[in-house]
């Protein structure tokens, strides 16, 4: 979610998952709001273990959408929609 009001700002750089190029791996950071108002998009999230602090890499984008490997404990690929992909919020 977002930071809580007040609160420092925090100096780890982040970048949307659209920006990560194929091949990298990535440490989800944040979830927007844009996405948790998304119900849909934020439960698919949570099924796939999409969740701040999971490292991913990723396999490929298209225009539609991304995949990425999520490391968990079954290391299983997970499509991303475009919307998550370009809100999503990783560090390298």
């Amino acid at each position: 979610g977002n930071p809580i009001p007040g609160s420092p700002k925090s100096a780890i750089a982040t970048t949307s998952l659209s920006t990560v190029a194929a091949g990298t791996s990535c440490t989800v950071v944040r979830i927007p709001e844009d996405i948790e108002e998304h119900e849909t998009a934020l439960a698919e999230l949570e099924r796939d273990h999409v969740v701040p602090g999971r490292r991913c890499t990723v396999v490929r984008h298209n225009k539609s959408d991304s995949l990425i490997v999520v490391h968990d404990t079954s290391y299983r690929e997970v499509t991303i929609s475009e919307f998550v992909r370009a809100r999503l919020l990783v560090t390298l």
